[in-house]
Order: C-alpha cells, then structure tokens, then sequence
C-alpha cells in the first residue's frame, strides 16, 4: 500500500508506550478521537503532541504482538509516528461491499465521499497502533498537565 508521512511534534512516538485516548461527541456532531502522547523522545518533558483525529468514521486498536490484518499490508506501512494510507484497501471494501449491500445513495457512502474519508495509522512503541478513518488530522503541541518534576 501505498502511504505518506505526517509530521508530528518530535517527529516520532518511539519512546512512549502509554498515549492518552479520549472519544469525544458533543450533541449533534460526530465522533473526534484525541492522541496525546508525551514527547520524552525529544527531551522536552514539558511538552507533548497531540492528534485530534475528526469525523472519524472508524478506528482500531490493535496490540503491537499481534499480527493480524484484514488485508496484506506492506511492512513500510507503520511507523512510530504517524502515516496516511492514501490506497487504502480498507476504505475501498468498505465503500464496495456497501455498495452492493444498499443503495449507492446510503449514508455511510455518502458520508465517506461527502467527507472524503481518510485512512491514518499511527503507532506506540510497546503498544500498538491505530487505524483511524476519519476525515482529517489536527497536529498540534500542547503544555503536558503533569509536569515531570511532579511524578518525582
């Protein structure tokens, strides 16, 4: 498959094993899901990334030990950090097999081709990765709320 980089804060997540996931909805809108993970691998423990992944459609979890995939993927295909697949196989099933299953005037088309639905994969060392399909990615460093001198 193919893919492309995103940049985020300190350029990589090799060094944390533990990112914080929130799944926000406010009434009337749809899911966002929020990725703060710390940026000890810069050396900046005062700071950390966070990706505010929105409209998602659908994400994953899954354990960094275990290799399974709904599709053969390529090994390039991840990183410790933060890739687009832009030939998604995946969303290319998802808009086949419901093509077939309902009209192609459904909702769940309809929304991913209104929004423009994107594959994004972002992986932890020692713990594993996300596959986020959503309609983009906001990239931003943020002040981390615990401070390192504080866990002292």
């Amino acid at each position: 498959m193919a893919h492309r980089v995103i940049e985020i804060p300190f350029g990589s997540t090799i060094l944390e094993d533990n990112p914080v996931v929130e799944v926000v909805r406010k009434p009337g809108e749809m899911v966002n899901l929020i990725v703060k993970y710390d940026s000890c691998y810069s050396g900046e423990g005062n700071r950390m990334g966070e990706l505010t992944f929105v409209k998602v459609f659908q994400y994953r979890w899954t354990y960094g030990e275990i290799d399974y995939d709904d599709f053969e993927s390529d090994p390039s295909d991840y990183a410790f950090g933060l890739i687009e697949i832009t030939d998604s196989r995946h969303i290319a099933d998802i808009l086949a097999k419901t093509e077939k299953q309902r009209a192609k005037d459904s909702g769940l088309v309809l929304y991913m081709k209104l929004y423009n639905v994107r594959h994004f994969r972002l992986g932890f060392d020692e713990y594993g990765y996300f596959d986020i399909l959503a309609a983009d990615v906001c990239v931003r460093e943020i002040e981390n709320p615990i401070q390192p001198d504080a866990l002292q």
